[in-house]
């Protein structure tokens, strides 16, 4: 868990899925999720101890895009906890069946 201050200024926390080099791959985290659609909601995986993972209150990872960031020089990352072995877990879960889930609609 991490946060991001891109060049505009604004900070967001991220879940950092990989680095390579000067680059990182991510999924958002949001706390925003009433308003969603059923759509959106589908792909938004509750993170159980929010608190404990540095986060101020509670929060979704959006597993509906991985995003890239090729260039870490106009970003600054602070991490500020680790999603537990628990929730890896349970997210690796979510993941696989909200895959089968699209494959199943596109079929």
């Amino acid at each position: 868990m991490a946060l991001v201050e891109s060049e505009d200024g604004k900070t967001r926390p991220i879940l950092i899925l990989e680095t390579d080099g000067n680059g990182i791959k991510f999924f958002k985290i949001t706390s925003k999720y009433e308003n969603k659609s059923a759509f959106i909601k589908a792909q938004y995986f509750p993170i159980t101890d929010w608190n404990a993972v540095g986060l101020t209150k509670p929060s979704y990872i959006d597993t509906g895009k991985i995003y890239n960031i090729d260039n870490l020089v106009s970003f600054n990352i602070k991490q500020i906890g680790i999603l537990p072995v628990d929730d890896i877990n349970k997210l690796a879960q979510f993941i696989r069946e909200y895959q089968m889930r699209i494959k199943k609609l596109n079929e």
